[in-house]
């Protein structure tokens, strides 16, 4: 097995349960409410959000969809932000992102049904003070920036870093 072939099948165990762990919490969530069609949830971003915010919320959500399947289909390539990274930075950024799903999954966890992908206050909001929520004001953007780092340094292309 080539080195670029094991760090995409790396960069997937990464990616795949980070997506999952997030899946997995806001249908938690919607579970927990009154069902809403997608298009009274895009009104309920947007008036969190503004049009802006919403737009780039959908934005990422679009490029993920794009961007992952390009570097696992046709990566290395020059004209996809290949970058030339030594393997031993590769796998910092698999050790940084076990640590950051780890992270990830207790932030969630933490959060349970207080999780909200818009920033919104609802009736039955809680302030959230254990967890990592105990030591660290924003934890879930803190983990979000280094295991996006994580995805960049494991497929060394800069097409994952879209934060």
């Amino acid at each position: 097995m080539n080195g670029d072939l094991l760090f995409r099948i790396l960069f997937l165990v990464l990616f795949v349960p980070g997506t999952g762990i997030r899946g997995y919490y806001t249908r938690r969530v919607r579970a927990t409410g009154k069902r809403r069609s997608w298009k009274e949830r895009l009104s309920d971003t947007v008036r969190a959000e503004g049009k802006t915010g919403a737009i780039f919320l959908i934005g990422q959500g679009v490029y993920l969809i794009i961007a992952v399947p390009l570097y696992l289909l046709l990566s290395p390539s020059p004209l996809w932000f290949d970058l030339r990274l030594a393997d031993w930075l590769r796998w910092i950024g698999v050790a940084l992102g076990v640590l950051s799903l780890t992270f990830l999954a207790w932030v969630h966890y933490t959060l349970d049904k207080h999780l909200d992908v818009s920033l919104s206050l609802r009736e039955d909001h809680v302030l959230v003070t254990n967890g990592p929520y105990r030591r660290i004001r924003h934890p879930m953007y803190t983990v979000c920036v280094v295991y996006f780092f994580a995805w960049v340094l494991v497929s060394s292309n800069l097409l994952l870093h879209y934060i």
